[in-house]
């Protein structure tokens, strides 16, 4: 972490030095899980890291790509709301939401990457 103290220490971060501020440490556990540092999260800046950035840019959070997979997200968000609605059918009931929202962001990310075929239970 690096604080600075006055604006012209960050324009000289952020500015004259910015390549060297935006690689990332390398740890050990990123060295494992990330594919001996060749993720978009792990990856030092370099052609690599913009090569990854690009595609998810281009092919993975494009307007189209977003608006191709609306269904599936408006799907598993009616799943949640059906879920939460049956456990508080007798009036108010204290629920869990870590674990709900992780499942929704979960089933998202499968069906955004299987596609539409994926069958549900």
């Amino acid at each position: 972490m690096v604080v600075l103290s006055s604006s012209t220490a960050a324009e000289e971060c952020l500015v004259k030095n910015d390549i060297v501020f935006a690689n990332r440490p390398k740890f050990i556990i990123a060295k494992h899980l990330g594919y001996n540092y060749t993720t978009v999260v792990t990856s030092s800046y370099g052609d690599h890291w913009r090569n990854l950035r690009r595609i998810g840019a281009n092919e993975i959070f494009s307007p189209a790509r977003l608006n191709a997979t609306v269904n599936a997200r408006r799907d598993e968000m009616r799943r949640l709301l059906t879920r939460l609605s049956n456990e508080s059918r007798e009036g108010f009931a204290k629920v869990e939401l870590k674990s709900m929202l992780s499942d929704l962001s979960l089933n998202n990310i499968m069906r955004t990457v299987a596609g539409e075929t994926v069958l549900r239970r």
